[in-house]
């Protein structure tokens, strides 16, 4: 008999859980939903600013600026740009974290990058970028490590048999 009852009163309140969340899920915006909306409205966004642009027939270029976005985001937006290239081709990324310099030494060639971490810092991420104008590593650079800000047309290059990414004609702000 005691079995029965704490059966009967698992299910009454597995359906209890079951109806609340149907009816808050019908109330309210799903992530991915509240996300597809975002998408369609940049996409529209995108277009009408690719059209009104083309019409005006100037020379400005798209920025995507990841300062605004969360360490999360910023993360994610980062990989992407890693994984397609040719997405961001000819784009003005403005970007924020981790000064970095790496120095070849078969090349006697250093390479500075700006570094983004994900949220839980395990995970890093980061673009290559050359400074506009003539600038002399360590004198005209700031701190290694030090927080940055970056800006400046994406573009890929070859060195070799390989192609590398990079922010050219790029400003610290």
């Amino acid at each position: 008999m005691k079995k029965a009852v704490v059966m009967l009163m698992c299910i009454i309140i597995s359906i209890s859980f079951i109806s609340c969340s149907s009816e808050e899920a019908e109330n309210q915006s799903t992530p991915q939903n509240d996300l597809q909306s975002t998408d369609k409205e940049n996409t529209i966004n995108e277009n009408t600013e690719k059209e009104s642009s083309d019409n005006k027939k100037s020379d400005k270029k798209e920025i995507v600026d990841l300062t605004k976005l969360s360490s999360t985001m910023v993360y994610s937006e980062v990989y992407n740009i890693m994984v397609n290239p040719d997405d961001y081709v000819g784009k003005i990324i403005k970007m924020k974290g981790t000064f970095n310099v790496y120095h070849d030494e078969k090349k006697d060639k250093n390479y500075y990058s700006c570094i983004i971490q994900d949220a839980t810092a395990c995970c890093a991420q980061g673009i290559e970028f050359n400074l506009k104008g003539d600038y002399e590593y360590p004198k005209d650079y700031p701190k290694e490590g030090s927080e940055i800000t970056v800006m400046g047309e994406f573009i890929r290059y070859s060195e070799g048999k390989h192609v590398y990414c990079t922010l050219k004609d790029a400003e610290l702000l």
